[in-house]
């Protein structure tokens, strides 16, 4: 169930998915000899949820990709890279392989076929040496969590992954691998890794390299940031903007009767990017595990406290959640736009175009 609010466009297409087999599964096998130690990093563009950004093997199979869900019926851009995770110093990967850059590292090849709805599919990828095809930042930076409002102590350290958006396809493939070292505080040294080969094959499909990270606490609340790669031929990178603010949702006082009203405190400002454009998501989930999102334009800067009404569906003949425990979560979208106003934009450049991300730890609801 999908609900947008407060627009005026006068057409408008839902990211809606169906009640049965929403997805595919996809598995796959990774040829390569690792050393002790070594697993892969593997990206794709179809993950179910578009806010992951890599899944990794594990040392006692590292060659194996455990099948996960994937979106189906949309064409797999799938990418590994071999090495010890998380990386301490440059290169932070030894082996690619990038499925359409084919099992040599340098031939265009066709995207791997996707799962149809319900069914389960299977990739072979192999990751080679990356000598020559690897381009390390031209110089480490510094991201500070402490504009994120909201976020608790970081749990470990922050990830860091390179991902691009490749114009044609859904999602943003992994492209490399960084890392985080402490400086003190909330502050952070970030460096990493990537793969150049994806640029100099891909000519026919623009496309930009983002260096990701994210931190986490141990509620669960996330932060998220990404650095533009400025020259993919030198590693050079320009900086966005601050790291976000978490949407930290108020702990209601009692059971609620009907669609509730969710109090939250509003920290997502798209002024703060030239370009931005602003999507905040509340995503409701009742026992039996159906989910219920409802999307808005964020145009009031950081208002501080406010609360979004869920719409009353009672009049609406639509079968809405289930009565019981609801978990509610809210999450954060800003992402760069040269085109897209409030009643003319697409739900999916919140994933593509994606700046900053942010997400709170669920809260229960209890609906009766």
């Amino acid at each position: 169930l999908t609900s947008l609010l407060e627009t005026a466009g006068a057409f408008v297409s839902m990211p809606l998915r169906p009640r049965t087999e929403p997805t595919g599964g996809l598995s796959g096998s990774l040829a390569f000899v690792p050393l002790p130690t070594q697993t892969a990093l593997v990206g794709l563009n179809v993950f179910d949820d578009p806010t992951v950004e890599s899944v990794q093997t594990t040392v006692d199979a590292p060659n194996t990709l455990a099948e996960l869900q994937v979106r189906p019926n949309r064409p797999v851009f799938a990418t590994g890279f071999l090495g010890v995770f998380p990386p301490t110093a440059l290169a932070t990967f030894s082996n690619f392989g990038c499925g359409m850059c084919g099992s040599d590292g340098l031939t265009l090849t066709p995207p791997f076929a996707p799962p149809a709805p319900g069914a389960s599919s299977s990739l072979a990828l192999t990751l080679i040496p990356g000598t020559g095809a690897i381009i390390n930042l031209s110089a480490p930076y510094t991201v500070d969590f402490a504009p994120s409002l909201g976020l608790g102590a970081i749990s470990g350290t922050p990830t860091v992954r390179i991902v691009s958006t490749v114009s044609g396809f859904t999602g943003m493939p992994l492209s490399g691998v960084g890392f985080a070292t402490a400086t003190g505080g909330t502050s952070y040294s970030i460096n990493g890794s990537y793969l150049l080969r994806l640029n100099q094959l891909l000519v026919q499909f623009p496309t930009q390299l983002w260096v990701s990270t994210e931190a986490r606490d141990a509620d669960g609340n996330v932060a998220r940031m990404r650095r533009l790669v400025l020259n993919p031929l030198t590693g050079d990178t320009a900086a966005t903007t601050a790291t976000p603010g978490i949407p930290t949702i108020a702990v209601p006082g009692g059971p609620i009767t009907g669609s509730p009203a969710v109090s939250y405190t509003d920290r997502l400002d798209a002024g703060l990017l030239v370009g931005g454009f602003a999507i905040a998501q509340l995503r409701a989930t009742d026992p039996a595990g159906r989910r219920w999102d409802v999307l808005w334009v964020d145009g009031d800067n950081a208002a501080g406290a406010t609360s979004v009404q869920l719409p009353d569906l009672s009049a609406q003949s639509v079968t809405g959640l289930a009565t019981g425990a609801w978990e509610i979560e809210i999450q954060n979208f800003l992402f760069f736009t040269t085109s897209m106003t409030a009643t003319s934009f697409s739900f999916e450049e919140r994933f593509r175009q994606l700046v900053t991300w942010s997400k709170a730890k669920a809260e229960t609801f209890t609906i009766q």
